[in-house]
This record gives structure tokens, sequence and C-alpha cells, in this order.
């Protein structure tokens, strides 16, 4: 079959009721995109025109079902952004959404049918031009840098670390910071963690990486007024879990920059737990007893069991960006987010939010108990410098905020 001819800014619809293309494609060119509907997965050619920035998929459809059009475009590497629809319950969807992420697709927010043309809309406006994701700022058209220049960037110590606040939900004070990797590259501008992770990881930099952004954000929290008490979360590799070492390589650090460990939070993720968990359990251990806290990153989203998790010497859950997202318009994401604030206070231990972005989400996770939230609702990762700023100058309101969720 023939390639199909597709503008820039285009949308691809594929599902076997024309009725619903049909729509599609009204609102799109409203809008000032072009519209493609196919009736049959089988109809899609070979190639796919770079011009498409969307394909919205009907997840059932007689000849190939959109979860094998899903796995498809994945083999292709499509980099357009995917949208999933169907009738069937929303778990379904997020399901689908999960695999497609998994496979390396970029997805958009499905839509349920039946659904509104506000909601075709909305789902056209985001998907209109390339988006970045607020946690990683992943933009799908930009490549993974050359080897030789990651490990030049690593070896000259060019690396910047942003912050983003951590805010308690009962009084609007900032509690803590997280620091967060990124590159600063001579051709490149600043390079994001989507770009550099996965090969650097690859490469066994992990650990060489992590201690540079351990040294630098540790002075840079202890010269910035207004973080007297807060802490400092670093996120740590699971390969550093099996270095013994790791203790006193932090306690070192801690004590050139004057901070106590007590001000010190070790970010870990669930599956990092998994590999020699005798070995995370020691270092870990140590850690606490030296006065560091550990935080479970991305809770929810991992493959450790409870039993193992309740053997961790943690303090604290940070709850998934994907369970804050979706909790108020998913019941089950809500339940996940509920649960596990439920879970961490009966383990006493206290629980972070990521990725809230409205005050609807930060209002639903107050009534819900979580103790502190960081994202875009109150700031972007940013500068050690704009961070002076954003303290001296939006922390007050904040505060406000915070006493009115009380």
């Amino acid at each position: 079959m023939s390639r199909l001819s597709i503008v820039q800014r285009s949308v691809l619809v594929i599902d076997d009721q024309p009725a619903i293309g049909e729509v599609i494609a009204m609102v799109a060119e409203k809008l000032g995109m072009s519209c493609t509907v196919l009736t049959s997965a089988l109809q899609l050619g070979e190639e796919l025109d770079p011009g498409v920035t969307a394909i919205v998929i009907d997840l059932m459809m007689p000849d190939m079902d959109g979860i094998q059009l899903v796995r498809r475009l994945a083999e292709r590497k499509c980099r357009a952004s995917i949208v999933l629809m169907s009738g069937h319950d929303r778990s379904v969807l997020r399901s689908v959404q999960e695999m497609a992420r998994a496979l390396g697709l970029r997805t958009a927010e499905p839509l349920q049918k039946p659904f509104r043309l506000a909601d075709i809309e909305a789902m056209l406006n985001a998907v209109a031009e390339p988006q970045l994701d607020r946690r990683k700022a992943v933009d799908g058209d930009r490549l993974p840098i050359p080897e030789d220049e990651l490990r030049a960037a690593i070896a000259e110590r060019a690396v910047v670390v942003h912050y983003q606040p951590q805010i308690a939900l009962a009084t609007g004070r900032v509690e803590g910071v997280e620091a967060l990797a990124r590159l600063s590259h001579p051709r490149l501008g600043l390079v994001y963690p989507d770009q550099f992770i996965e090969e650097t990881e690859r490469l066994g930099l992990m650990d060489a990486l992590t201690d540079i952004v351990m040294e630098r954000s540790l002075q840079e929290v202890a010269d910035l007024e207004g973080l007297a008490e807060a802490t400092l979360s670093i996120n740590f590799p699971a390969s550093s879990l099996v270095d013994l070492a790791l203790p006193e390589r932090i306690a070192q650090g801690a004590a050139r920059a004057n901070i106590p460990l007590s001000r010190l939070v070790v970010e870990i993720t669930e599956s990092g737990l998994i590999k020699e968990f005798g070995k995370a359990l020691d270092v870990l251990a140590r850690l606490r007893l030296r006065g560091a806290s550990v935080s479970i990153d991305d809770f929810g989203t991992g493959y450790s069991s409870m039993a193992q998790l309740s053997r961790v010497p943690c303090t604290e859950l940070k709850i998934d960006r994907t369970f804050v997202k979706d909790m108020l318009s998913d019941e089950s994401a809500m339940a996940v987010v509920e649960e596990s604030i439920g879970l961490a206070h009966r383990l006493r231990l206290r629980v972070v939010a990521e990725g809230v972005e409205t005050p609807q989400q930060a209002r639903a996770l107050a009534d819900a108990g979580c103790d502190l939230a960081q994202g875009y609702y109150y700031s972007r990762p940013i500068s050690a410098q704009e961070l002076g700023v954003w303290l001296a100058t939006s922390a007050a309101a904040i505060r406000d905020t915070g006493a009115k969720l009380a």
C-alpha cells in the first residue's frame, strides 16, 4: 500500500466506526489541523509520514485490534503521540497506555467513549505540538547524546543540578528539595535525563554521576538562605545499593558541606531493591544508623512485595506522578493513592506525592492525609540561583495556600 500523504500537524484516526473519525476530523479541521481517517489498521502502510502529530487508535477493531497496532507502531519506532480510545472501562485504557509507554511510545491522555466534542478539542490541543514531560523535559525529537560526549561531560563534571521544592500540605512550608541532574553541553545546551540516563547506566557511569550530583547539591543547599532545616533528596541508582562503601562516602560528603546527615534523604526505586537484597539492606541500615533518611521513589510502579518493603528501613514513600495525575478522574488511581498513604502512615512513614499540577490535586491529597507534595503547581525544577529567588518571592504565598488547605 502506498505511503499516506499527510501534511505537518496532522492527525491520523484509526477506528472501524467511520462516524467517530468524521467527528474527530471535523474538530481537527476547526483547529487548523488536517486529519486522515482509516477504518482498519490494515490500511496503514509500511511507512508513516513524519508530519503525523498524533495517532488516535480505537482498541476494538475486527482485523487488527488497537493493542496489536500499538505493538506494530513500537516496532517502527513511531514518534507521534498515541491517543487510545475505547468504550471499555478506564482501567483497560490505562493498561494499554502503560504498555505503549513501556514499548517506548509517546502517549497522550486516552479518550473514554462516549466522549464530548470538548474532550476531542482538548486532546488535539494537547498533541498539536511536541510536549515536554514536566519531570524529565522529554522531547521526542531530541536524541541521546553520543557516548564519547557523555563520557567527556561526566569526566569534566559538566553537571548542573536543579531543585524541586517539597511542600507540607498542612502548612505550605518548604520542607525539602529534590536534586535532579542535568548536563551542560557545549553544543546542545542544557541536556535533560531522557537524553543521558539510560546510556549512563549502560556505560557504568551512574555512580560517578551521582557522586557529582551529591557533592554539588550538598554545597549549593548549604549556601542557600531559607533552607536551614529543609531536607535534600538525592536519587541513588540500584548499583549504589551494593556498594558497601556508600554510607561512608555519603557521610564524608555531608561533612564537607557542613550539613548534618539528618537533612539528607537517599531516594531509591522499588525495583532497585530486588538486586542483591541483602547488600541493599546492609547499606540502607547503616545510612539510617548514621542519621540519613531513606525514601522509596515511584512507589506503586515497582515489583517489590509488601513483605520485602516492610523489611526496608525506609522513612518515606513517594507516590508516583502517574497516580497523582489520574486520581481525580480514575477511581483505581485514587484507590492506589489513598491506600498508599494509609499503608505508609501505618508503617510510620511520611508520604510525598509527585507530579502535583493543580490546586484540585493538592486539595485531594491534603484530604487524603498526604504529608508533602511536589510538582509544577508549586515550582518546576530550577537552578540553585532560581531557587534562592523563589524562596524569597513565592514561599510566603504557598504558605498561605497551605494554611487554607489545612
